[in-house]
């Protein structure tokens, strides 16, 4: 086996970006060809970990571009993904479990630039504010 490399894996493919949990312990991970291709690009897989990460038949493939990378599980069966064409990485795409997808975003003049790493913009409750500690009464 290849490092990073597990029994779920098919031969000559390196799992990688694994993100998750989707639900039902499910993560959606990219499978890249070969030793692993630029950028970890490849196919976006949900791996199944319930049988543990030896256990073959538990990843499902979803897409068909080689060229996906960063999946960002929004739900069990929507994922941002970065995706491109020939190697490109200039597309902001939502994916379905079915591996349909919708261009959210694209590059217009890359200019060798790429999209990395998709996260929505999510509210959330402010983080605790920590009280100082310092007793500035005492100081000359």
């Amino acid at each position: 086996m290849l490092p990073n490399q597990r029994g779920d894996t098919p031969p000559r493919t390196r799992r990688v970006s694994d993100e998750g949990p989707t639900t039902d312990n499910k993560v959606v991970s990219i499978f890249s060809p070969g030793h692993g291709r630029k950028e970890h690009a490849g196919r976006v897989t949900i791996v199944d970990q319930k049988a543990g990460p030896d256990e073959k038949g538990h990843a499902r493939q979803v897409s068909n571009n080689d060229n996906c990378r960063d999946p960002y599980p929004l739900s069990k069966d929507c994922f941002l993904v970065a995706a491109g064409d020939k190697g490109g990485g200039d597309r902001l795409v939502l994916m379905d479990g079915d591996g349909k997808a919708e261009t959210l975003f694209t590059l217009k003049e890359p200019h060798g630039s790429w999209i990395h790493e998709p996260r929505p913009i999510r509210s959330r409750k402010r983080e605790p504010v920590i009280p100082t500690r310092t007793d500035t009464t005492s100081a000359r």
